[in-house]
């Protein structure tokens, strides 16, 4: 088991987390039930899949709701399960366009606070 302890890093991974929610991205570090993912993206709800094994190995529809693509790394606590994409289902999660309230409000100037 050792050898193969952590064959979901530096890939496409779907992240089950037990307070946070789904996410996508790729895995760069993983201790204990928690990850750092880098383009990581938060699957708020997906359609055309049952389960996430489906969504790491088919990918949804158009009709799924996914956040942007983070600009940095996130840190994700509560891990409870990693799920590695197909390059199929990768390719479907990176190219889906984010979901949008409001979407007359968009594009729209990065805040600065």
């Amino acid at each position: 088991m050792e050898k193969n302890k952590y064959n979901f890093l530096q890939k496409y991974c779907v992240v089950r987390t037990e307070f946070a929610g789904i996410h996508v991205g790729v895995v760069q570090y993983k201790e204990g039930n928690e990850v750092i993912l880098s383009n990581a993206r938060r699957i708020w709800s997906w359609d055309d899949a049952f389960t996430l094994s489906e969504v790491a190995e088919e990918g949804i529809s158009q009709k799924s709701k996914l956040s942007i693509t983070l600009s940095q790394d996130i840190w994700v606590l509560g891990v409870t399960e990693i799920i590695i994409c197909t390059d199929i289902a990768e390719g479907i999660l990176r190219a889906l366009k984010p979901h949008r309230h409001g979407t007359e409000n968009y594009p729209r100037e990065p805040r600065i606070e």
